[in-house]
């Protein structure tokens, strides 16, 4: 109750609001040619234009759920409209290059310009970060006698979906301290807590990158670093997973994800990427997919393809474990319009404390 009570409060008094991750600039046709010039804003004003948000009011609650910018709005309102006209012929039509369309800029976005290319097939979309949690947590491989370690400084969200793994598979969940006092972390006391914590059955480390109930933020590639130099002394099977909860970081950190170190990250898009709500996903490393299973019936073409053909379904791990059937496809294509304007927001923002 204490941790719900100081988050309450921190909302109430808009301490965790960040004015520079307003930025929301105008996008484009997914036909059309992005990032023009003309959609640069030549000031916050030009910023705040982009929201539809109640004047009368200060909005402090984008670590809650956050108003998406014009331009996912018009996006949503395009696809919504073209599936109201012609539902079936909308998705025939557009679904499949709408859907690699998203798939391509969130990758590329996590990939955040590294120099290898981006890999949509390392990702999964879902509903949110609880969904994407419940998911991965869920479906784990997990042999008898290892334990999955998290923090108590970990959300419902990581913790329930912990409880319920257990409670299906009797799997063993341990939780241990990073920290007393926020104000006095330091990252080597961050990376020996995590060392201190991991044990000789530990195959899953369950982490969350930005704590909400205290602002701490995780050194999360040199925990990552301080996991890989632990796994060197296991044999492959045995060695220890990084999973991260990474909602209160997508949208704001600039970190490549494939640079970080870690197995899996799990996100919602409806905070700071103000993406549009009920949008989420999950990224793995390709060899780390092979660790987990899927839960609910993919939709991808090799599986259904698999199906029809009285076979195992093979193909993308990833594939294979984003949940199918049809889904609220306006908000979801949409977020191809949430990653650009995020990308030239944090560009533009940028270009502004350099002057």
């Amino acid at each position: 109750m204490e941790e719900f009570d100081r988050r309450t409060l921190l909302r109430r008094a808009g301490l965790l609001a960040g004015s520079g991750a307003l930025a929301g600039l105008a996008g484009c046709d997914p036909d059309r040619s992005r990032g023009s010039a003309a959609a640069v804003p030549t000031g916050w004003a030009g910023v705040r234009a982009q929201f539809e948000l109640d004047p009368s009011k200060r909005h402090f609650a984008a670590f809650v759920l956050a108003s998406h910018p014009r331009p996912v709005a018009e996006a949503i309102d395009r696809h919504r409209r073209g599936l109201q006209a012609d539902a079936d012929g909308y998705l025939e039509d557009h679904g499949q290059r709408l859907d690699r369309q998203a798939r391509s800029a969130a990758a590329e976005y996590l990939a955040g310009g590294a120099p290898a290319p981006a890999d949509p097939g390392q990702l999964a979309f879902t509903r949110s970060t609880t969904d994407g949690l419940g998911l991965l947590y869920g479906g784990l491989r997990l042999r008898p006698g290892q334990e999955v370690v998290t923090t108590t400084h970990d959300f419902y969200s990581t913790h329930e979906a912990l409880r319920l793994r257990a409670e299906r598979t009797g799997a063993s969940v341990r939780r241990i301290t990073l920290y007393e006092d926020p104000a006095a972390v330091t990252t080597d006391r961050l990376v020996a807590a995590v060392r201190r914590g991991l044990g000789p059955r530990t195959h899953v480390l369950a982490l969350t990158w930005v704590h909400s109930g205290t602002g701490v933020k995780l050194p999360l590639a040199e925990i990552c670093a301080a996991v890989a130099a632990h796994n060197r002394r296991r044999d492959p099977e045995d060695r220890v997973l990084v999973c991260v909860d990474a909602v209160h970081a997508l949208g704001v950190e600039p970190d490549p994800v494939p640079a970080l170190g870690c197995d899996f990250l799990v996100a919602g898009c409806h905070k700071w990427l103000f993406g549009p709500r009920g949008t989420g996903l999950v990224w793995g490393r390709r060899d780390a997919w092979a660790e987990v299973t899927g839960t609910v019936p993919a939709f991808s073409g090799a599986a259904i393809g698999a199906w029809i053909g009285g076979q195992e379904p093979s193909g993308s791990r990833a594939a294979l474990f984003e949940p199918g059937g049809f889904h609220a496809y306006e908000h979801r294509w949409a977020l191809a319009e949430a990653i650009s304007s995020n990308t030239r927001s944090g560009n533009w923002a940028a270009d502004q404390r350099k002057r």
